[in-house]
């Protein structure tokens, strides 16, 4: 059992001491989800751990509430099941206001992420162009008329990006983009992709590594173009 304070958190009985001590909550810490604009809180279980910090209090699996926090700046370290872990700094302010202090946090989702049906996406995946084997890290940035838009690589060598706002861009149902593809210790490729309103377009990305010793760059060409696939 456990103690409900007045924002509507359980608060375990083994956090209550026995002597009276003041506790109030330092902030709330709300993840967000980019795919819907930041409008919606993110789906699935999620872990976050503040640094320095006792851990916060969990509410449900994406609003945490930290108690007693100093003013200073903390490093939030999370993970979620739909989306790519992020470490990132929050600032609690120092006041003498202690009314409730709301910090959103944005997520962005991974390759696995359940999209909506008729939703726009590239999906792809990143290798070796010597070994043939998928890079580990790095980003990828797709740039078209108003689109501005970047993702990590996974740990498989996948991606996934997703466009809300390029339907009405589109004409003769098509739309096309530059899609730029960079990780250390490669050469960072840049190809045209054609989008598909309403499908997921699939693109395979090669990168040669970057020999700082050669005067001459490889010929990737051949196998740079491949053209991407509708899934």
């Amino acid at each position: 059992m456990g103690i409900n304070s007045a924002y509507g958190l359980n608060i375990p009985e083994n956090l209550i001491p026995m002597e009276s001590v003041t506790i109030y909550l330092s902030a709330v810490i709300v993840l967000m989800d980019q795919f819907y604009e930041d409008k919606k809180i993110i789906i699935g279980d999620s872990r976050l751990h503040l640094v320095p910090g006792t851990e916060p209090i969990k509410k449900t699996g994406a609003v945490y509430a930290a108690i007693n926090l100093l003013p200073q700046v903390y490093q939030a370290d999370i993970a979620a099941k739909y989306y790519f872990p992020l470490i990132t700094d929050i600032v609690i302010p120092d006041t003498d206001n202690k009314e409730l202090f709301r910090i959103p946090i944005s997520m962005s989702p991974k390759p696995g992420y359940p999209f909506p049906y008729e939703t726009t996406l590239l999906n792809g995946q990143v290798k070796d162009a010597q070994t043939n084997l998928p890079i580990t890290s790095g980003t990828v940035t797709a740039q078209g008329l108003n689109i501005n838009t970047q993702t990590q690589i996974d740990p498989f060598g996948r991606f996934v990006l997703f466009f809300n706002s390029v339907i009405s861009q589109i004409i003769n149902n098509q739309i096309e983009i530059n899609l730029t593809v960079s990780s250390p210790a490669y050469i960072t490729e840049t190809q045209t992709v054609e989008l598909i309103p309403e499908k997921s377009v699939f693109t395979q990305v090669y990168l040669n590594k970057n020999n700082n010793n050669s005067d001459e760059e490889p010929d990737s060409s051949e196998e740079n173009n491949n053209p991407a696939e509708i899934i």
